[in-house]
């Protein structure tokens, strides 16, 4: 996303410059009334961060210069100017929001990005088209559920397609977006291109839908996938004129052929009549009828055709259709050609192609609505429970609320969803209270065995003795561990965590390291730490597992020698470290007990609790491999 800062203090302009940058936002400056115009008037901008207080002018002039153009640029004021007459009459002019200095850079970003949802996509924190779906605040990019890897120029192309989605944007106007200020230093478009087609081989293959289209000669064009009741009602459009098409040309050849024979008929019996007239010496009494003497031998079959006359009395050309006879009379041949008047072929093809085109029109017109808007309020109740069973979750106490439908397919397919659920929904309940219960009934033999075996190992027992009580001691801590586990998650799943309280992240990092600082040392495990103070609104508890898990799986699969990296700002926070990579598939990483081919235990429950924690404070983990480094990713979007 482009911002434009127009603000005078040189210090502040630098700061709002670099923390913006941070955030993902290309940032241009202005730092007086004359350059912020030559810039909103050469440039488009999706949002604009603007001071009242210039040099040269007045920062309302230049909001009512970016209405006057019609821009459709977020207007953000910041000023030192805190009456609310001012911020009343930024507002009644366009303006967005409006922030009062000082203020905290946080802030800042934080209305700058409600601004954007607002205007681009409808005060929504994720976009959903078909099959991909974008975190705006993460700037993560999803196909099926699966992320796909963009660049930055990448993400902000995207979003530049998809806020102009169904319209052709131009090249230049593609290098204006990314490049701002300095898209006319670059010799061609090529860079575009590039970009292009790097966005469009990685969403492509993923969706099986291209989803940029190539217009030539002007550029590139975002298309969804077309919708169910937009799909019947084209194809109803394109079948209904096939079919008024065919009609019409049909009409035509069938009215041409009548009216031909209709006209042959009437022009016979006027030959013959004429033929009676040249028997008994009298002149025929039909004013089309001319009956001249010819060398030309008599025949049987008449002549046909057309003729182009002049009409005195109108003034105009007339079409005329006439039939030549040659009869013999007396030992003389008579040539007799009937004429009648006619609308020409080319005004009747004319008349039926305007009734046609009307006619058309109206049906096509009234036809489509009709299934559009009739096909709508069939669809609908599907539709509301496609949107029911997208926020539906089995661990929700709230059961799947389906719409009624008056079509009987529909009922069945809302009865058979509404079975499932339920049952669905039974059955995790029923396996939540097994854990819960199952762990609960453990803690008492748990505590009893661990009590024996403490008091057997108090009487003097000989080597053998002393190994197989040490071994079943290492197996009660296991499920020790594993019973505090399934408790937690199904804590978790009962949403027993409710209280949130400021902690601080760097502080809980230090923490944790210390306590286990003396295992990395023991595999001579190099740490790394770059850590920034960061506070998260969370249950201290969980943020304390979440990291201790973390470590205790980085200590686990970690070599000796090996390095630990662990960097953390108030976004995100990042645990790598050396090692072999995995042989299964990373999808698996956070299920409960995953195994690998070539590896005899699991990974136990540790990275499930890690993403049900994230899952339940709304942050997003994720893992990869690069550079031969296992990397954990935790994201703070809440």
């Amino acid at each position: 996303m482009k911002l434009l800062l127009v603000e005078d203090e040189p210090l502040l302009l630098e700061e709002m410059e670099n923390y913006l940058a941070e955030q993902g936002y290309r940032c241009e400056k202005a730092t007086d009334f004359n350059d912020a115009e030559i810039k909103v008037n050469a440039y488009t901008y999706d949002a604009v961060v603007l001071d009242i207080s210039l040099p040269g002018g007045n920062g309302l002039e230049l909001l009512e210069l970016l209405k006057a153009r019609k821009s459709d640029a977020g207007v953000l004021i910041v000023s030192a100017r805190d009456s609310l007459t001012d911020k009343i009459s930024g507002l009644a002019m366009g303006a967005d929001d409006y922030i009062t200095k000082p203020f905290h850079l946080e802030e800042l970003n934080a209305r700058i990005n409600a601004l954007l949802r607002r205007k681009s996509f409808n005060g929504q924190n994720e976009i959903v088209i078909d099959d991909l779906r974008i975190d705006t605040v993460a700037q993560v990019v999803h196909i099926d559920d699966k992320e796909v890897n963009l660049t930055r120029k990448e993400y902000e192309l995207l979003l530049y397609f998809i806020v102009n989605k169904n319209r052709v944007v131009s090249k230049q106007s593609i290098a204006v977006h990314l490049w701002g200020d300095h898209y006319d230093m670059a010799d061609s478009f090529d860079t575009v291109y590039v970009h292009t087609m790097n966005l469009r081989k990685k969403i492509t293959p993923q969706s099986g839908h291209a989803y940029i289209k190539t217009v030539y000669g002007m550029g590139y064009k975002f298309q969804a996938l077309m919708k169910l009741l937009h799909r019947t009602t084209r194809d109803f459009i394109i079948a209904s004129v096939l079919v008024l098409i065919i009609t019409g040309i049909t009409l035509y050849l069938v009215l041409q052929n009548q009216v031909t024979t209709e006209m042959r008929e009437h022009l016979a019996l006027e030959t013959r009549l004429a033929a009676e007239y040249v028997k008994v010496g009298k002149p025929p009494g039909y004013p089309f009828t001319q009956i001249t003497p010819t060398t030309a031998p008599a025949n049987s079959e008449p002549v046909f055709g057309n003729v182009v006359l002049h009409d005195r009395q109108q003034g105009d050309y007339e079409n005329y259709y006439y039939m030549d006879v040659i009869r013999e009379f007396g030992g003389r041949n008579y040539r007799i050609r009937a004429m009648t008047n006619y609308i020409g072929w080319d005004k009747y093809m004319f008349t039926i192609s305007l009734t046609f085109l009307i006619t058309a029109g109206l049906l096509l017109l009234s036809g489509a609505m009709i299934n559009y808007f009739n096909s709508r309020k069939i669809w609908s109740p599907f539709f509301l429970n496609l949107d029911s069973l997208r926020q539906y979750s089995v661990s929700s106490p709230e059961k799947l609320k389906l719409y009624d439908s008056p079509i009987r397919e529909f009922k069945d397919l809302q009865r058979s969803l509404k079975e499932l659920a339920d049952r669905s929904q039974r059955e995790y309940r029923a396996l939540r209270e097994f854990t819960e219960n199952a762990s609960h009934e453990l803690q008492t033999p748990l505590g009893i065995i661990q009590s024996k075996l403490d008091r057997i190992s108090q009487f003097p027992v000989n080597e053998e003795m002393a190994i197989h009580i040490e071994q079943a001691r290492t197996g009660v801590e296991r499920l020790k561990k594993l019973n505090r586990n399934l408790l937690l998650l199904a804590k978790l799943d009962n949403n027993a965590f409710a209280d949130r309280r400021p902690v601080a992240l760097h502080d809980l990092l230090e923490q944790q390291y210390l306590l286990m600082e003396d295992l990395f040392a023991a595999k001579q495990i190099n740490v790394v730490m770059q850590i920034g103070h960061a506070t998260l609104q969370c249950n201290p508890y969980l943020a304390e597992v979440m990291i201790s898990n973390l470590y205790s799986n980085a200590l686990r699969y970690t070599p000796e020698n090996g390095t630990l990296r662990i960097t953390s700002d108030h976004k995100s926070l990042h645990i790598s470290n050396n090692g072999a990579p995995l042989d299964f598939a990373p999808e698996r990483l956070f299920d409960r007990f995953s195994k690998g081919r070539g590896n005899l235990q699991s990974t136990g429950l540790g990275l499930a609790i890690v993403q049900q924690i994230c899952l339940t404070n709304g942050w997003k983990v994720k893992y990869d491999y690069a550079d031969e480094r296992h990397v954990f990713t935790v994201k703070f979007t809440a």
